[in-house]
This record gives C-alpha cells, structure tokens and sequence, in this order.
C-alpha cells in the first residue's frame, strides 16, 4: 500500500498593488515596516523573516513560509502551513489597510485570493509529475564561476538537477513531509531562459526550465534562493499523477 499523502495549506492573497518582479525587495521593506511601527503589530517578522524586539521567539526559516511574489504585474502574497494562518490573521485583523506602495492603495481582489489544500504524495508506478521551473536562482554569487568552470554542458546540467533536488528536500521538510531522497527520482529536461537578475548588490543568474519527478509537488511554490521575492516559483505542466 502507498504511503499517504501529505496535505498541507497555502493561502494566497491577490492584491491591487502594481508591482514589477525587481520591485519586491522595496515593497517586502515597505510592507514590513507598516506592520511593525503603524500597525505595532509584531507579525511583520514574517514578512521580514528574522526575529525583533517585538517578537523575540521568531525563528528566522530556511524556507519562508510568507513570499511575496509579482502575479500579471499585481502584487501576490503567499503563504503556507504557518505562513497560511499568519496571512489570513493578518487580513482578518485588517492589518493591510492603510498600507500604500508608491501612491497605490493596498486591496485585496477576493475573486483571486484562496486557501486550500493540497497533497505532497510519491507518483504511483513509474509516473513522473512534469514542471516549469521559472526565474531559479541556483547559486550564490561565489559558486557561480565554479559551476561555469565545469568540464562540459553535461556535467552543468547533472548540477543543477542536483541543485533542484537539495531545494526539493528543503521546501518538503518546511511542509513537514519526510523525504527520502533516495527514492526520489528526477531528470531535468529543457533550459528554456537564463537571465541575470540583481539581488541586493550581487547580479545572479536566474534559470527558466523544466524537470521531471516523482514526486506531486503543489502548484505554485517555488524553489531556490530568494523564494521570499518569487524567484524560482513554479508550475505543473502534466495535471495528473499516475
């Protein structure tokens, strides 16, 4: 018999705030420090992700369970498990309102803001669940000359799988599904877009490309580094596991 599935939640709340991808960094400040000085509401750690005075117990995590994310050139807040329950207090609470982005008013779209389950289960037979991987920001700027520096497009590519399947382990155990890496099997297919996207003062490279594995994976988390500011968010090509 197969293992159950793992059900987690994830909320998303669409918001009328226009915002570019590159601008998320200034409005994750800007939204953060609302919360924290107008608001004196000591959630804004998870929106900053790191522990303050106001909320001292606060464990900065590894994967952030609240990202802010650029949705058809909205501004899209994300949330799971934890970071769920902290997005749906924090809109109840009315803690948004008032909060403006450059003269624009925040709002709430309610045809476009949800929470629901969703399953993390091993594909059935030898199935393999097919996704888009868009704007994966693999490496730090250190490690980036040591993955060109590789021998050949081959060996660049066995990397960056392994890359994808250590980020795959990371965001299960921020779920809480227990991962057994071993059993997961995974091959990278396309590269479809590389661009170099600025994150603080470093430039990186961002990968577009899809992979296969299986393993059911919910549509829209993202993976990598910088997930906080939607890199590396991605989508099920395939609808169905076996």
């Amino acid at each position: 018999m197969p293992p159950k599935p793992h059900t987690i939640q994830i909320t998303t709340l669409q918001t009328t705030i226009p915002v570019e991808h590159e601008e998320l960094e200034a409005v994750k400040e800007a939204l953060g420090l609302w919360l924290a000085k107008e608001k004196k509401c000591p959630l804004h750690t998870w929106i900053h992700n790191h522990k303050s005075e106001d909320n001292p117990e606060y464990e900065e995590q590894n994967y952030p369970l609240v990202q802010l994310r650029s949705r058809n050139g909205h501004l899209l807040l994300w949330g799971m498990q934890q970071g769920s329950v902290i997005l749906q207090e924090l809109m109840m609470t009315e803690m948004f309102r008032g909060f403006q982005y450059r003269g624009k008013q925040f709002h709430v779209k309610p045809g476009e803001t949800k929470t629901v389950t969703y399953n993390i289960a091993w594909c059935r037979g030898k199935h393999k669940e097919q996704y888009e991987l868009n704007y994966f920001v693999a490496f730090k700027p250190g490690n980036f000359k040591d993955w060109q520096a590789l021998p050949d497009a081959a060996k660049r590519m066995e990397r960056l799988q392994e890359l994808i399947v250590n980020n795959i382990a990371m965001y299960c155990k921020a779920a809480g599904f227990k991962l057994d890496k071993e059993k997961l099997k995974l091959s990278s297919g396309w590269v479809w877009a590389t661009r170099w996207v600025k994150i603080k003062e470093y430039k990186v490279l961002a990968f577009t490309l899809t992979y296969a594995c299986n393993l059911l994976l919910p549509n829209g988390i993202a993976l990598g580094r910088q997930t906080k500011l939607g890199y590396g968010w991605q989508t099920q090509r395939s609808k169905k596991a076996g």
